[in-house]
């Protein structure tokens, strides 16, 4: 489980919807969304933050990302060129470490690294 801290919750919420997030629970100033099964991802708006921290150094301004394994990563990755608030941070492709995946960065500097295993990899 993992908690996001954003500064609109109204338009992280429309990102992760966008990839297939399914909010379960919404309050005020928090919303709990599931992918899958088992994954749950918590997501709180803090006051405190501010545009501003989308510039903050980083990896490209942002502070980390939040791997999801889908069946197929080439649709989602699709889906992330044709919205307007993703941000592609790597490029689709086949990795050495036995993933095909991509990063794409969301709204204040959080970002989803959505990957699929390849068939033919095993580790050494």
């Amino acid at each position: 489980m993992y908690e996001w801290y954003t500064p609109s919750l109204e338009k992280s919420l429309n990102f992760l919807q966008a990839f297939g997030f399914v909010v379960l629970r919404q309050e005020d100033n928090f919303a709990e969304l599931s992918w899958g099964l088992k994954n749950r991802l918590m997501v709180e708006q803090m006051q405190e933050y501010s545009d501003q921290q989308e510039n903050v150094a980083g990896y490209r301004g942002y502070h980390g990302n939040l791997r999801v394994l889908v069946e197929d990563v080439d649709s989602v990755y699709q889906a992330a060129l044709l919205n307007k608030d993703a941000k592609i941070l790597k490029e689709l492709g086949d990795r050495y470490y036995g993933l095909r995946d991509f990063t794409v960065g969301g709204p204040y500097g959080f970002a989803l690294r959505f990957a699929k295993p390849l068939p033919d990899f095993s580790e050494h």
